[in-house]
């Protein structure tokens, strides 16, 4: 740079340019002028060098100075490229065989579940349908549980069939439905009964939690969840308690209220025929969605996971294909089965491995009876005991080798 300088009269950062040779084995010699066009000349003897044996993959052409000298880099990246590449096909055969070891070696089953699964195909949400509901839920548990001989081990029902409290409506569930009361028919299912039931709060009676409960063959209460992870601005919006963000969401958007948040995350357990326990976790709705709640249940003791989902607002099948392929991937990560129950779709039974073991179609009326397997290892999967600690990691890895070739850049362009 100092000999350019005072060859062509100019002072460092102003305009003009440099060559610059790291590990080139031949230096690069060249007259240069200061003439515009002059630039040429070294661009030729640059490609000379890297067409050169003795060039070096570190070879620059730097332009400095005004706009119009943009930045210009020439180099010799060849050894860069084929480190890269490498690099990336060694990631893709380790980690290639590493998933196929694991679909080789398998997971053992551990138990067995005779469960009931009801897709009703109905809204409990409309006005006057809760008793037309109840009775096509009880119709078809009944009838699932004749097809598995009469014995159940559970009966599954979807994310909100019952609409009122069961807690506080037990009472009134003695003569309701009036054609099949609902109380009566659980002590005659001889099974326990999983549906959904709003939550009245502990905390605060006006409010209720979306959740889901474990009835007994007695009909009483053995276990309840309350959703811990709402959907945004719809079952839970930030700010709610100020009086200008609830008139605005009441009066603008028409969201009359929203759920309170669960408080704990909930372990149910019951026996199967055998009387062998059987210990799940019941992420509802979208929360299946989400790996870090589902590795809390597992992490927890369960067996495995049950999904009480109503996604039948949506009348499309791309919305409940789109949360369908997002859960599967639950059942991935912990090599756990994941049973979906739902309101209008995708009723389906998903395997350690992603794959759908008994499905029904989407918006129709039907019910799957299944016996189960249950799926469960010794030890855990890493994903269950790291939790999301190796993409972090890897994420700041990444952010400081940014940071990094910003910092050299920065000093390379102003020396």
């Amino acid at each position: 740079n100092s000999e350019f300088g005072r060859i062509c009269g100019v002072k460092r950062r102003k305009p003009g340019f440099s060559l610059q040779s790291f590990g080139c084995a031949k230096r690069i010699s060249a007259s240069i002028p200061c003439a515009p066009g002059g630039g040429q000349d070294i661009k030729q003897d640059l490609r000379a060098c890297r067409t050169s044996n003795e060039c070096e993959p570190k070879t620059a052409l730097r332009f400095s100075g005004r706009p119009e000298n943009a930045l210009l880099t020439q180099s010799c990246p060849a050894g860069l490229l084929r480190r890269t590449w490498l690099f990336a096909a060694w990631l893709v055969l380790v980690f290639t065989g590493y998933g196929l070891l694991r679909m080789a070696a398998g997971v053992p089953a551990a138990n067995s579940l005779k469960a009931v699964l009801v897709q009703q195909n109905t809204d409990p949400w409309v006005g006057g349908a809760q008793e037309k509901n109840l009775l096509l839920l009880e119709d078809f548990s009944r009838r699932g549980v004749a097809a598995l001989g009469g014995k159940a081990d559970i009966v599954l029902w979807s994310e909100s069939s019952l609409s009122s409290p069961y807690a506080q409506n037990r009472n009134r569930f003695e003569t309701f439905p009036r054609k099949d009361p609902f109380v009566p028919f659980v002590r005659s299912l001889g099974a326990p009964l999983f549906t959904g039931s709003p939550l009245r709060s502990a905390e605060d009676p006006r409010r209720y939690q979306n959740g889901v409960i474990l009835i007994n063959n007695r009909a009483e209460i053995a276990g309840v969840y309350g959703k811990r992870h709402p959907v945004p601005m719809a079952e839970h919006v930030p700010f709610w308690e100020f009086a200008p963000v609830r008139e605005f969401f009441q009066k603008k958007v028409g969201l009359g209220s929203i759920w309170e948040l669960g408080k704990e995350d909930t372990i149910f357990t019951i026996k199967n025929s055998e009387g062998a326990q059987i210990r799940f976790g019941a992420p509802i709705c979208f929360e299946d969605a989400f790996p870090y709640l589902c590795r809390r249940l597992v992490a927890k003791g369960a067996d495995l996971l049950i999904n009480l989902t109503n996604d039948a607002w949506s009348r499309t099948n791309s919305a409940q294909i789109q949360h369908f392929v997002a859960a599967r991937f639950r059942s991935i990560e912990m090599k756990r089965v994941l049973i979906r129950s739902t309101n209008g779709g995708l009723t389906a039974v998903i395997g350690p491995f992603g794959e759908i073991r008994q499905s029904l179609p989407m918006f129709e009326a039907a019910y799957l009876a299944a016996e189960i397997p249950v799926f469960r290892e010794e030890g855990l999967t890493p994903y269950t005991v790291l939790g999301d600690w190796l993409p972090i990691l890897l994420g700041i890895f990444l952010l400081c080798i940014l940071l990094r070739g910003v910092v050299r850049g920065t000093k390379e362009f102003n020396p």
